[in-house]
């Protein structure tokens, strides 16, 4: 094995991944990441000891399998090797083997009874984080999170992808964990924040204090100032019960025609989840779909590939003007008056037209952004406030290895956030050096997204459109600030690893055909 080689072997009847580190180490851990079972043995291996999954960019260490990196809940086992000569000695507990993935946080026997603890408003990836996170440093104060939804926190990602109707099958955690770890979950919300006694009071009339508070409340879908958006089979997209109700409203029979408004990611990923469901899906957009984010070609080149599935898109025709009713029922919706003055029949809608901050009960006691967002300093902390923390989609920050600064609403982050907030609130800063890594599912081709460019000035592709087999490297003169692609593993978590090093290479060195694989990070 050489420096920063893989190798999946056997140990009995399981596999093991070892590892040659850069200091010629040989360490041995579980051989699938813990997020969505991805194989370790096609991730990255970093000078500084970290392995990175090759599907959405969850990081371990390669000596602890301790997570390095969000969106992984569950670390990895690792295991005690031994080398004599030329050969590897493997010793590991059968559970351990079998099991493949632990929970670091540390059963608390009774939490202080003196402390208010920390309270986390936000069900959410930050909250979740956030609460596990001060578990696993020891943290014995109560931890009660405050959440709307009807559920424990769940994978919220999938709900677009998959149209989940199921909590219990995208929990993030069981009930029984969340009782191991002594954390409560409330399911009601929070209407007003008193920072002067510390105390929150909630929608449910009750009122709980706190010596820490986390702000974890998350966005909110955005509505439309149009007549008829409250028109029954109208519908937004957020939580469990809005993918609930899309699919009883749809039905079983795919008699049903569908209207997306919006031609984002998650108006994308609704056609893919519904498709299989509906009579037919039309996407309205009024620019090109998905275009800031990705560019003109990787844009329009996934716009073909819903077609070829039976999307049909209205590109550039202006927005939806006014939802009509029905001619038989006038609380339903019968059709969409787009501004160009054609009509559109649907039986039903999908608002997919973006999410703000769901900060409106804090905008007397906190001093908000334009955008409804809380600026931070780099430990998470409300800038001017103490005590107070927020994470998350609402968390305006400066961004690592940027020059930009400003909220991002992506999974991996949120997590980060969280785990970064309860390292302060035990008393642990530690630098913020996380790179944002998101990924969608488009019609069966999965895209993966590393680094952050809200301003770039090119797309450098290598590999093809045409096969969907390629990388988009985003230019900002000569710096890349990201890359997005699909069926090029692990490109984009070899990326987020150079981005986060400093090691990326030039927009020049790419158009000239670089390889960002052989970079050793």
């Amino acid at each position: 094995m050489k420096r920063g080689d893989k190798a999946e072997v056997s140990v009995g009847q399981h596999k093991v991944l070892l590892v040659k580190n850069y200091n010629d180490e040989i360490t041995a851990i579980s051989p699938k990441c813990t997020h969505y079972g991805a194989p370790m043995k096609n991730g990255v291996v970093t000078k500084d000891g970290r392995i990175t999954c090759p599907w959405h960019g969850a990081c371990f260490s390669t000596t602890t399998g301790d997570i390095e990196d969000a969106p992984a809940l569950d670390a990895l086992h690792a295991f005690k090797v031994d080398v004599d000569n030329d050969t590897i000695y493997v010793t590991a507990a059968e559970q351990d083997l079998k099991a493949g993935s632990r929970n670091p946080c540390k059963k608390i026997q009774a939490v202080q009874s003196k402390s208010k603890g920390t309270v986390i408003i936000g069900g959410g990836a930050a909250g979740l984080a956030c609460a596990e996170g001060l578990r696993q440093s020891g943290y014995n104060d109560s931890i009660t999170i405050l959440t709307k939804e009807p559920n424990l926190p769940l994978d919220r990602t999938k709900l677009s992808k998959a149209y989940i109707t199921d909590a219990n099958k995208i929990l993030l955690r069981t009930q029984e964990q969340i009782d191991d770890w002594k954390i409560t979950v409330k399911q009601t919300g929070a209407s007003k924040v008193d920072k002067k006694n510390k105390s929150v009071k909630l929608e449910d009339g009750s009122e709980i204090s706190y010596d820490k508070l986390v702000l974890a409340v998350g966005a909110a879908p955005t509505d439309l100032p149009i007549d008829g958006f409250k028109l029954d089979g109208v519908f937004k997209l957020r939580d469990i019960t809005h993918t609930q109700a899309i699919t009883k409203a749809l039905g079983e029979d795919k008699s049903k025609h569908l209207l997306i408004l919006g031609g984002s990611f998650i108006g994308t990923e609704s056609a893919m989840g519904l498709l299989p469901k509906a009579a037919s899906v039309t996407i309205i957009e009024p620019a090109y779909p998905m275009q800031k984010v990705l560019g003109d070609d990787i844009s329009k080149r996934l716009v073909k590939l819903h077609e070829e599935k039976g999307v049909k898109f209205i590109i550039g025709e202006g927005s939806v003007k006014k939802i009509l009713p029905s001619d038989s029922d006038s609380s339903k919706i019968g059709s969409a008056l787009l501004e160009n003055g054609n009509t559109i029949p649907c039986d039903v809608l999908v608002a997919a037209v973006g999410v703000k901050p769901a900060t409106q009960f804090l905008k007397d006691d906190f001093d908000l952004q334009k955008d409804g967002g809380l600026e931070v300093e780099q430990d998470c902390k409300v800038k001017g406030e103490q005590d107070i923390y927020a994470i998350g989609d609402i968390a305006s920050f400066v961004h690592p290895g940027t020059d930009t600064s400003g909220r991002i609403e992506h999974w991996n982050v949120a997590q980060n956030l969280g785990r970064a907030a309860a390292l302060s609130i035990v008393g642990q800063p530690s630098e913020y050096n996380k790179v944002p890594y998101f990924w969608s599912a488009q019609q069966g081709k999965q895209l993966r997204y590393s680094g952050h460019a809200t301003d770039y000035d090119d797309v450098i592709i290598q590999g093809s459109l045409d096969d969907l087999k390629f990388s988009g490297f985003f230019a900002k003169g000569e710096k890349i600030l990201a890359v997005a692609t699909i069926q090029a593993d692990p490109v984009a978590s070899h990326v987020s690893e150079l981005l986060r090093l400093g090691k990326m290479p030039t927009a020049s060195e790419l158009r000239n055909g670089k390889n960002v694989l052989e970079i050793t990070v």
